[in-house]
């Protein structure tokens, strides 16, 4: 006949062999893995996205007459570079000797400074001008997507001539 209690201590010696079993695999799993790796994760590295070499071909010009002089203004190209407007001009002065500024607005009526695109090559940005003289080059508008009108103004203030870049 079984002693009183002897069911129950066989029932707890079964679970802690159970325990020290499922402990000592434990073990031997954690012993043959490799740690975990604790480096920091690498930061992202911002993407930069060249200016295109082409922009989308486009041909808009104006022929004008200002208090300073006359001239032909120029877009061959525009495109969008992240929030950029980009559009390639070009200002051709016949008489005069003229300062100018290029701005473009949005279709809200907002107002954007030219900025140089290519630091390589004189900007058509803002400058003065004189007879026989043409400037080329990039600039940017930081403006919302959409149609712009870029506005040649010169120091005095005066619209001089605009094109409609789509």
């Amino acid at each position: 006949m079984s002693r009183p209690g002897a069911s129950a201590y066989r029932v707890r010696t079964a679970m802690a062999a159970v325990l020290v079993g499922a402990a000592a695999l434990g073990a031997a799993l954690f012993t043959t893995q490799q740690p975990p790796d604790r480096s920091p994760l690498p930061s992202p590295t911002p993407t930069v996205t060249a200016s295109p070499e082409v922009l989308v071909p486009f041909r808009a010009l104006v022929d004008y007459v200002s208090s300073e002089g006359s001239g032909r203004f120029a877009a061959t190209g525009h495109g969008r570079i992240g929030g950029t407007t980009v559009v390639d001009l070009e200002l051709t002065a016949r008489t005069g000797r003229q300062t100018y500024t290029l701005v473009a607005y949005d279709q809200r009526g907002g107002r954007h400074t030219a900025e140089p695109m290519d630091a390589s090559t004189p900007s058509p940005a803002s400058g003065t001008i004189v007879a026989g003289q043409t400037v080329r080059g990039r600039v940017g508008f930081n403006a919302p997507p959409g149609p712009l009108v870029v506005a040649l103004v010169n120091d005095r203030g005066e619209d001089v001539a605009a094109l409609h870049i789509p």
